[in-house]
């Protein structure tokens, strides 16, 4: 849900008379992170109405919704106390359990919120468990002195602080597995000898879904010995397996699940879905359907799927893009006509860029697959289109899959050219990278340079703080480091001070545990011993033009300065101008003023993080101290074709071009085959047809005119 229509909805509910907390603190957490602002204004109404209303229990739901957006924000936390003070009421008793919930001595704050439930919970008579002093029921409280008295089985009236209490206590109910072996352990017994197989539902509703090797965990040896366990199991997994609620996975390491009830398609259940409003229940429903339950009412089933279907897409819009996706798969698995459901409709919402993004962000790759085929058999070329403009912007999952699509689909030399765009303006992010270590091939395929260049663009994208899936991309990008052959031929590539400039970044790195750059740093001085000096420090060893990472001039370093500093200056202040004048027009769901200025917020924010990476990954220099004995950065070149034709090239650093000069960036493909080459070598540069081989006529320093144009606009 976009943040205007939200507001809207969100005031007129928070304005009714009957509120619906739950409702309200859903809308909340459909709001994507780029919106958190509004949604903490928002937030605190709420908090305030359901202040007023007594609301103790939706109070605290928003609260720990409240502590998860903060984070480690410490103006939130200091006014922690006094929230949860509002919402209980300030009493001694509250004060007591507030004081012990840790928020005093850095505890997390969703944590805290976890610890005041357990001590709001705890009371006389409460059945409890503790990993040391096992099961335990609560025989007296005291908020004055702030401790509870628990006879526990190993030690009785044992007197624990609330702070104690709350950090390592698990509260339990009557149904709970422990609290059925103190009521009443005879006929707990009296179920493992006769039915083994309830015994694990209440072990399973005790515990949750868990794997067979942790159920056993928690009946041996309390409930049963270890030598019974063998023969309780198979008694137990023979009844589950006809259990129509119960699932027990093929792989011991998968979890067993236990359904609250059993789903029977018949035509009740058919009627009861054409009846039903809720969108999530819809697709639930519909999602627990197999091809063969259409036959139970005949045609009809088509009709009243598909206009339950249809209802969802008018309902979600763009607002709701996991539910859109939803109803593409349901209705290409069960084959719906399209005269019950608009699937394009659904297809056009959902390619709207950040919608398709936001809807496989928290699915898994078999959902991913289902979701893009069903996209595909409804437009085809509008969606590959659309995947092709964000391969940039996919996350780890996705991409792979999207990759996929788009290379078997014909469209590999639209996808070459974006990996090439983005490796050489340094802006190809961990997920692109990931994937092409994936599909190494494609990288020598596509010629993207060397494998030394890889490396450094796979250096360079875990300097960056990542969370989520980029955070995990960045792990496994890590993980080739530890590859002996493959480290070994990015260094091969790389003339000696490209190598020991890459073992100095990752020595400066603070993108690497210790251990790890240590062990990294270790294998590149095995294999190449001449960068033991670089390790040592011995500065005399390297030349004074040696930079660390990559580097363009100042007069290109200043525009991207500018570039950025019209977007935060002008742009951006600018834009929220045109939202607040949006906002006034009133009528958000109509407004498409309001939502265009919207959608050019979140590009110029984009557009914004992009610079300031860039900025910090790239540094200025003035090109003096560098060596034009070889060909690299701050050399020109002359090159000889077999033609007899000449050109010209002046390459300086990452962002320099200027094609009347011959300037060339240092991270082209021409510069990077050039690098490193001296006067009369022949090499093998690109053309227009591939590849071509020449010779190296004359290597010289940069030109007046080269050097004019770095020195202009610096005065």
């Amino acid at each position: 849900m976009d943040i205007a229509t939200l507001e809207e909805q969100f005031l007129e509910k928070l304005e009714a008379e009957h509120i619906s907390a739950t409702e309200l603190i859903g809308m909340l957490k459909a709001l994507p992170a780029d919106e958190r602002e509004e949604a903490r204004s928002l937030a605190e109404l709420l908090q305030d109405a359901l202040r007023e209303r007594d609301d103790k229990e939706a109070g605290l739901k928003l609260l720990a919704l409240r502590a998860q957006w903060a984070g480690t924000d410490a103006g939130f936390r200091n006014t922690w106390k006094e929230v949860c003070l509002g919402i209980l009421g300030n009493t001694p008793e509250s004060r007591a359990i507030i004081t012990s919930s840790g928020i005093d001595n850095g505890v997390g704050l969703r944590e805290c919120l976890r610890r005041l439930k357990t001590l709001r919970t705890l009371e006389k008579g409460v059945m409890c468990h503790d990993k040391t002093w096992g099961f335990g029921v609560v025989s007296s409280i005291d908020h004055f002195y702030a401790r509870a008295e628990i006879d526990f089985e190993r030690k009785k009236e044992h007197e624990m602080s609330f702070q104690y209490a709350a950090e390592s206590l698990e509260l339990i109910n009557e149904d709970h597995l422990m609290a059925r072996k103190h009521n009443d352990p005879a006929a707990l017994a009296a179920l493992v000898a006769n039915d083994p197989a309830e015994v694990v539902r209440i072990t399973l509703r005790s515990y949750g879904s868990m794997p067979i090797a942790f159920v056993q965990e928690r009946l041996v040896p309390s409930i049963l010995s270890e030598s019974d366990w063998k023969g309780f199991w198979d008694g137990a997994r023979k009844a589950l397996k006809k259990d129509p609620l119960v699932e027990i996975p093929a792989k011991r390491s998968e979890p067993i699940v236990l359904h609250d009830e059993e789903q029977k398609v018949d035509e009740k259940w058919f009627a009861s879905l054409a009846e039903e409003r809720d969108m999530e229940k819809i697709l639930g429903m519909v999602e627990l359907l197999n091809p063969e339950d259409m036959a139970v009412v005949g045609e009809k089933s088509e009709e009243i799927i598909g206009e339950r279907l249809a209802f969802v897409v008018k309902g979600a819009g763009r607002r709701r893009p996991g539910l859109l996706s939803r109803v593409l798969v349901s209705a290409q698995r069960l084959n719906i006509p399209a005269q019950y459901v608009d699937t394009g409709a659904a297809v056009a919402e959902l390619l709207k860029e950040p919608v398709l993004l936001d809807a496989v962000g928290k699915l898994g790759a078999i959902q991913i697959r289902a979701l893009f085929a069903a996209l595909l058999a409804a437009d085809r070329e509008r969606v590959l289109a659309a995947f092709l403009d964000l391969v940039p912007e996919f996350s780890l999952t996705s991409l792979n899959e999207a990759m996929d699509v788009l290379l078997k689909n014909g469209r590999e030399s639209e996808v070459r050219r974006i990996y090439q765009e983005s490796f050489n303006d340094r802006s190809i992010d961990v997920q692109m990278l990931n994937w092409l270590m994936r599909h190494h091939g494609k990288y020598v395929d596509w010629a993207m340079g060397s494998e030394g260049d890889l490396a450094e663009r796979i250096l360079a994208a875990l300097e960056h703080d990542r969370s989520g899936d980029h955070l995990k991309a960045q792990n496994q990008l890590r993980e080739r480091f530890r590859k002996d052959d493959w480290l070994k031929s990015a260094l091969a590539a790389m003339n000696e001070t490209r190598r020991r400039e890459f073992l100095l970044r990752i020595k400066e790195s603070s993108a690497w545990p210790a251990m790890d750059r240590r062990s990294v740093m270790g294998q590149m001085v095995k294999m190449f011993p001449e960068l033991q000096a670089a390790l040592s420090g011995d500065a005399s060893s390297a030349p004074a033009s040696a930079s660390k990472g990559p580097v363009t001039s100042e007069r290109s370093y200043k525009e991207r300065q500018a570039q950025l500093e019209n977007i935060q200056k002008v742009e951006i202040p600018e834009n929220s101008k045109e939202i607040a004048v949006a906002r006034s027009y009133g009528d958000l769901r109509e407004n498409f003023e309001y939502k265009a200025a919207k959608d050019m917020q979140k590009i110029l924010f984009r557009r914004e993080e992009e610079l300031q990476t860039m900025l910090q990954e790239v540094k200025p220099t003035d090109f003096s101290g560098y060596p034009s004995d070889r060909v690299g950065v701050a050399t020109g070149v002359r090159l000889e074709y077999p033609d007899g034709r000449t050109e010209m090239y002046y390459i300086l650093g990452a962002w320099d071009r200027d094609e009347e000069l011959g300037i060339i960036s240092s991270e082209t493909r021409m510069a990077r085959a050039l690098a490193g080459s001296s006067t009369g070598e022949e090499v093998t540069v690109p053309a227009e047809d591939g590849e071509v081989k020449c010779r190296i006529r004359e290597v010289l320093p940069l030109s007046e005119s080269v050097k004019a144009w770095l020195a202009h606009g610096l005065d």
